[in-house]
């Protein structure tokens, strides 16, 4: 099923209250034996030149368009490759036993390090440009817009309107390992970034969506836009809730 959705959002300067207050309505949800919220996983790519798109206005734009694909495009990581290529053996700048081997060694180890960086080059692109559907991050401003990451990964998660047309999490802020694999993104005046998504059109209820993205200061939001969920993505998994539920609570109250 393709979804139909040409949709721009233009985002001020100031922090944009994006709550939608509840509706008179309470329908009754459905039980959910097991809750299938799942982790947001949304792989960035590299800042580029702003697309040609019609219709672009001034400011911090959120672009969602089944006609944009992950094709020909660097990904995130690309930046953290290049800068290893550059000084690979950075990392082992107080390690006694590399400092101690013959410089002749020493050249011949780094100079292998940046071939092996070099191909995962080749191999990042490759994987990354698997023609599934991309979201823009278009700046039209002279400020540089900051956002924040986990691994390579954009800090985001979607939301949908239950029953009662209140908006909630369906998805949960990914694991990481410790707070060293937490960063930034930086997108520059007048460039754009983008990340990769699967737009919901499977289950049982068909709600408005969007994209919940955290900034330095600030929560970003895309437009809104049609899909099919499984209701009980609303509901975490009860097998793992207190661990999701930290990671839900994590992304919520990150904001510098």
């Amino acid at each position: 099923m393709k979804f139909k959705i040409a949709s721009i959002i233009y985002l001020s300067l100031i922090a944009t209250s994006c709550t939608t207050k509840p509706t008179k309505t309470n329908l009754k949800e459905p039980v959910c034996k097991v809750g299938l919220m799942g982790p947001g996983i949304y792989e960035l790519g590299t800042h580029t030149s702003i697309p040609n798109i019609e219709g672009l206005k001034e400011g911090f734009s959120i672009i969602i368009d089944t006609n944009y694909k992950a094709v020909n495009l660097s990904p995130f990581r690309e930046e953290y490759v290049i800068s290893q290529i550059k000084d690979p053996m950075s990392y082992r700048f107080d390690d006694s036993a590399w400092l101690a081997l013959p410089n002749k060694i020493k050249l011949r180890e780094i100079q292998k390090a940046k071939e092996d960086w070099k191909k995962e080059i080749s191999r990042g692109i490759k994987k990354f440009n698997d023609g599934k559907q991309i979201v823009w991050l278009i700046n039209r401003t002279s400020d540089t817009f900051t956002l924040q990451t986990r691994i390579f990964d954009l800090m985001a998660i979607q939301e949908a309107k239950d029953l009662n047309g209140i908006w909630r999490p369906i998805e949960y802020l990914g694991a990481v390992i410790d707070n060293f694999q937490f960063g930034y993104k930086k997108i520059p005046p007048l460039k754009a970034g983008y990340f990769k998504v699967v737009l919901p059109n499977q289950g049982n209820f068909s709600t408005k969506l969007r994209y919940k993205i955290l900034g330095k200061e600030r929560f970003y939001y895309s437009p809104e836009f049609a899909g099919k969920i499984k209701y009980c993505q609303f509901t975490q998994d009860t097998t793992e809730t207190g661990r999701k539920a930290f990671m839900l609570e994590r992304f919520y109250n990150y904001v510098e």
